[in-house]
C-alpha cells in the first residue's frame, strides 16, 4: 500500500514538474482525481491534502471533496485555497471513502452562472452516490439522447443541462449501465462510489 502511494506521489510530482518547466498545460492532463477507500483509521488528511496539491497542476478552475455525508465544491479556485485551511476542512467526517477532484475546464464554460453545479465531485440527485471524471466526451449529446439521463437539472426555478461528466457518471451510478463505457468518444478516467453496494469503482 505504501509503495503504491509513493508511486502515485512520485508520478504526480514528475507531472507537476514538467508542467511548471514547460509553463503550459498538456491537453491530456486536464483534471485531477484521487481517492481513498478502506478502514477510516488508515485515512490521513495530510496525505489526502498532498495528493490534492499535486493535482493542482491538472486543475485550477474548480475543486471539490466528497465522502459519506460530506460534499463540497468550489469554483474558480485551486485546491489549496479551501481544503488546506483548517477552518474549511475540519468538518470532514469519518468515512471509509473520500474522493477529490481538481478541474481544468474542457466542457461547459465556467463563466456560466451554474459553474459550481458543474464542479466535481458530482452527487447524484436523490442519492448518496458520488463520482469524479477526468476527460472530455465528444459525443455527449448522442449519449444524452440514448440513455435515460435527466435532460435538465433544476436549480430553484431555473434549469441547466448536464455536461459530459454528469452524463457519464449518472449512467454509471444511477442507471448502472456499463455499456456506456464502450460507446463514448473521447477520454475518461472515472472513480465513483456506489452508496447502494458500498463499493468504490
Amino acid at each position: 500500500m505504501l509503495f503504491i502511494l509513493n508511486t502515485i506521489l512520485f508520478s504526480l510530482l514528475i507531472n507537476s514538474f514538467l508542467l511548471i518547466l514547460f509553463k503550459t498545460k498538456i491537453n491530456t492532463f486536464n483534471c485531477g482525481i484521487w481517492a481513498f477507500h478502506g478502514n477510516p483509521k488508515h485515512f490521513s488528511k495530510d496525505k489526502f491534502n498532498i495528493l490534492g496539491l499535486f493535482n493542482e497542476s491538472r486543475g485550477g478552475d474548480a475543486c471539490g471533496v466528497a465522502s459519506n455525508g460530506y460534499h463540497k465544491t468550489f469554483s474558480d479556485t485551486f485546491f489549496r485555497n479551501y481544503f488546506t485551511a483548517i477552518p474549511n476542512f475540519i468538518d470532514l467526517p469519518i468515512s471509509n471513502y473520500y474522493l477529490g477532484h481538481t478541474r481544468a475546464t474542457s466542457a461547459n464554460n465556467l463563466a456560466s452562472k451554474y459553474k459550481n453545479e458543474y464542479s466535481q465531485p458530482f452527487k447524484l440527485l436523490n442519492s448518496s452516490s458520488v463520482g469524479v471524471h477526468n476527460g472530455t466526451l465528444y459525443n455527449n449529446d448522442e449519449l444524452l439522447a440514448k440513455y435515460p439521463v435527466p435532460k435538465n437539472f433544476k436549480l430553484g426555478k431555473e434549469t441547466f443541462s448536464p455536461n459530459d461528466s454528469q452524463i457519464l457518471l449518472y449512467t454509471l451510478l444511477y442507471i448502472k449501465d456499463l455499456s456506456i463505457l464502450t460507446e463514448y468518444e473521447g477520454a475518461a478516467a472515472t472513480i465513483w462510489f456506489d452508496e447502494t453496494t458500498k463499493t468504490l469503482n
